[in-house]
């Protein structure tokens, strides 16, 4: 899967790969784990500095953990999270990963060995790759090594000694790119200094404010845990806080004389003003919306989606932007994901996507759009069933026990994402 490129560095600001989150189901007297949730399975997708990712789905299908497990508020099971990753380093980590799990022990072909050697090889031996230069060096020259063995190896499987030698130099890799890019396997205390450059606004407005808080104290607390320093390098005053937080409200809307109110004082609309403000504080690179508007009346919304897209353009923000609404993210998304079931079925940029829908489910989500004109009719797409649980999923294609295109391979094989063209990923055999 290729990811998104940034001028000079070529790199994007978040990576996510082979991401999953499996929430345990307990039962029995000892309440022992006696099966999961699968609430996340295999999730890979990027976001460009700059943009505003959309994810959308129906409720329950793991849109939420998603944003939450980036954020390591849900720490995920498995996969990668990167943050300002080399975009090849990303590529070739991402397709290590899948070569190294999907082959069985004992039953590594050469060339699968040859491939994996490459993949190190290219991401040792790139002048991007930020790891000591010894390292680098060690690694490449092991490929190269790995190389000669499996070209004078003879046809079929790779005996037992080099396939571990192939496996244990994998494994060595992997382990130095995530040591040195990914986010999700640092200490507690590494977590949250990322989260000044990393900030959540909640669904609930009300809920994600303490009620015995001042506005200005929640304001301020995001800065207070950071270590927020002025200008000139020292700490933050107690003015200074003050003064920060007063800009803060201005910027959402608000003002002065709202500082020494509690939560419960505002709308639902002021309150989601907040919990932006709040977010802004420690001057974030990107922020996760989970579903930001859905509590609020629709007037409300219009008001905060246009201060979205204001604060964005003010402060360079990247958004990954939750909901279940399609015409919300038609609005504010640049590129737009659609999940189902836990995994991404199909993703593009957003013109592409409502133009061109090419998985069976993402055109059922955009025929029940609905039309401001009353004289205009749609040919709705009602699917049969409903949403398999995500403690038992189908095997297969996670869509098919609804799709009206299924075929005989849907029901055994799980589809990947394929690219169709022009960025546009679809995970479907028939399309």
């Amino acid at each position: 899967m290729s990811v998104g490129v940034e001028p000079a560095v070529d790199r994007n600001l978040i990576d996510v790969v082979h991401l999953k989150k499996y929430f345990p189901i307990r039962g029995g007297l000892l309440k022992r784990s006696v099966g999961s949730v699968k609430a996340v399975d295999d999730v890979t997708f990027y976001i460009k500095r700059g943009e505003t990712m959309g994810l959308v789905g129906e409720s329950g299908c793991g849109k939420t953990t998603v944003g939450r497990s980036i954020m390591m508020l849900t720490p995920p099971s498995s996969g990668y999270v990167f943050i300002e990753t080399p975009k090849e380093i990303v590529r070739n980590f991402s397709e290590l990963v899948r070569l190294v799990n999907h082959t069985d022990a004992g039953d590594m072909a050469p060339e699968v060995a040859l491939q994996i050697a490459d993949r190190i090889g290219t991401m040792f031996g790139s002048d991007n790759c930020e790891i000591t230069v010894g390292k680098k060096k060690h690694m490449c020259i092991d490929a190269e090594k790995i190389r000669k063995t499996v070209t004078s190896a003879p046809p079929g499987k790779l005996l037992e000694g080099p396939e571990d030698d192939v496996r244990d130099l994998a494994e060595d890799a992997i382990e130095e790119i995530i040591r040195r890019y990914c986010i999700n396997f640092r200490r507690k205390s590494q977590v949250r200094k990322l989260r000044g450059r990393i900030q959540f606004v909640f669904q609930d407005p009300f809920s994600s404010l303490d009620p015995k808080m001042l506005i200005k104290d929640i304001v301020a607390e995001p800065m207070v845990a950071q270590n927020r320093y002025a200008k000139s390098g020292k700490r933050l005053t107690k003015e200074g806080l003050r003064n920060r937080t007063i800009e803060l409200l201005e910027r959402v809307g608000l003002n002065v004389e709202h500082m020494y109110r509690f939560p419960h004082e505002f709308s639902g609309g002021q309150r989601q003003r907040i919990g932006i403000a709040r977010a802004l504080s420690v001057n974030p690179e990107f922020i996760v919306l989970d579903e930001p508007t859905s509590a609020l009346d629709v007037s409300v919304q219009a008001q905060i989606l246009n201060q979205l897209n204001q604060l964005q353009k003010d402060f360079g923000l990247t958004y990954l932007f939750i909901s279940h609404d399609l015409s919300t993210i038609r609005y504010m998304c640049d590129r737009v994901s659609v999940m189902y079931l836990g995994k991404i079925v199909e993703y593009a940029s957003k013109n592409e996507l409502f133009a061109r829908p090419m998985h069976p489910y993402t055109e059922a989500l955009l025929s029940v759009i609905p039309v401001p004109d009353p004289d205009l009719r749609r040919d709705r797409i009602i699917l049969p069933g409903d949403v398999p649980s995500p403690a038992n999923p189908p095997s297969g294609c996670r869509f098919h026990t609804r799709c009206p295109l299924v075929i005989d391979i849907c029901h055994r094989v799980d589809p990947l994402l394929a690219d169709r063209g022009n960025e546009h990923f679809v995970a479907c055999h028939v399309r």
